[in-house]
This record gives structure tokens, C-alpha cells and sequence, in this order.
């Protein structure tokens, strides 16, 4: 169920990711919906249920790839998040990097939770046809 739960939410966060854009440019009223709140938010459901979904099931089988898989997005999420996000803060009344960075965290955001939701799922596929007794 945790399982489930955590790709729920990184592919809610993909979502909001791609979608975020769009929104914001068409529906101006909507901005405050899609704020840093509410990603940041996404964030901090998405790293604890990820982890409860994806560490008792692949304590079973050990698959040492889809951990690989896994760190590595959970790692793509927290620095798109954490230092991208805290340097393009510091940056958009000072320079004309800003919206470069703005670009680079959503590209960085939603691979990470792209290959998260990646690896929860698979992760969970294995634990059903993993063959190996325990």
C-alpha cells in the first residue's frame, strides 16, 4: 500500500511539475495554487512515503539496480529542491541567471521524481515475481 501510495505522489509531483508552467501562464489566478508551498509540500510527502514504499520491500530482495535507481531521484528531488531552489532565491533581484535556474530546477525536479516513481514501481513489480526465497 506504502508502495503505491509513494508513486501516487511522485507522479502527482511530475505533474505539477510539467503542469505548473502552463498554469501559470494561462490561468494567472490560479499562481498562488502552485506556489513553492505547495511544492515543497509535494516534497515533504513524497521523501517519507517513498521511502516506507520502497525500503521494507526491497529489504526482501535486495535488487541493488532499483536502489541505485531510487537514491539517485530521491537525490535529483532534495537538490532541485534545497540548493537550486535556495540559489535561484538568492539570485532573482540580482541577475539575469534567475530564470535559467527556474528552468533547471524543473528539469532536475522532474527527473528526479521520474526515475523515483521509477524505481518505487519496479521495486514493487520485483517484490510480486521475485522468484528467490527469502
Amino acid at each position: 500500500m506504502l508502495s503505491n501510495m509513494s508513486i501516487v505522489f511522485s507522479s502527482v509531483c511530475v505533474l505539477h511539475c510539467l503542469l505548473t508552467p502552463f498554469f501559470i501562464l494561462l490561468l494567472p489566478a490560479l499562481a498562488e495554487f502552485f506556489s513553492d508551498t505547495i511544492e515543497f509540500a509535494l516534497i515533504m510527502a513524497v521523501v517519507p512515503l517513498s521511502l516506507l514504499g520502497f525500503l521494507p520491500a526491497w529489504l526482501k530482495h535486495k535488487n541493488y539496480a532499483l536502489l541505485r535507481y531510487f537514491i539517485l531521484g530521491l537525490s535529483l528531488v532534495l537538490v532541485s529542491q534545497l540548493f537550486i531552489h535556495t540559489a535561484h532565491d538568492s539570485l532573482v533581484t540580482r541577475s539575469s541567471i534567475a530564470p535559467n535556474l527556474t528552468y533547471i530546477k524543473s528539469v532536475v525536479m522532474f527527473l528526479g521524481a521520474s526515475i523515483l516513481a521509477f524505481a518505487v514501481y519496479k521495486n514493487n513489480k520485483h517484490t510480486h515475481v521475485c522468484n528467490h526465497k527469502h
